[in-house]
């Protein structure tokens, strides 16, 4: 399975912080000028931009595979074997164990499998295991690209 990411972690940024930096980015407006739905959108949106990349991190990730078919749900750790780059990254194709999960080969059910990053409430992730013919879709093509 593919592992690709990025660590990174959310400066405490007060309301009135995110409003002067997202300020900088409106053209001809300012915050105070959006309703206050968009004001919400817009300050989510700066804070996403001011993160703070983590070099030297060892990712560790919880895969949960869904029991399907009256399968048991077995998770698996998985240490990531080197650390993140000095811009946060993380990029390695790695094997995981057939526990919990039926081999691909011998299956034409789409298998679903959850993963956790430890340490983190966001950026977790789910992982499908498609059998070897039928059709795919991928629906959020940029995040897959990236």
């Amino acid at each position: 399975m593919r592992f690709h990411g990025n660590v990174y972690k959310t400066p405490n940024l007060n309301e009135s912080t995110l409003d002067d930096l997202s300020n900088k980015f409106l053209i001809n407006a300012t915050i105070q000028s959006l309703s206050p739905p968009q004001q919400s959108q817009c300050r989510n949106l700066t804070s996403e931009i001011f993160v703070i990349q983590q070099a030297n991190v060892q990712p560790v990730f919880t895969l949960s595979p869904t029991p399907t078919a009256g399968g048991a749900q077995v998770s698996q750790v998985v240490n990531f074997p080197t650390n993140t780059t000095v811009e946060g990254d993380y990029d390695q194709f790695l094997p995981i164990e057939s526990v919990g999960l039926a081999a691909g080969n011998a299956t034409d059910q789409i298998q679903q499998v959850p993963i956790y990053t430890n340490g983190s409430l966001l950026g977790n992730a789910s992982a499908y295991l498609v059998p070897p013919t039928g059709v795919t879709f991928i629906s959020d093509i940029d995040d897959i690209l990236r």
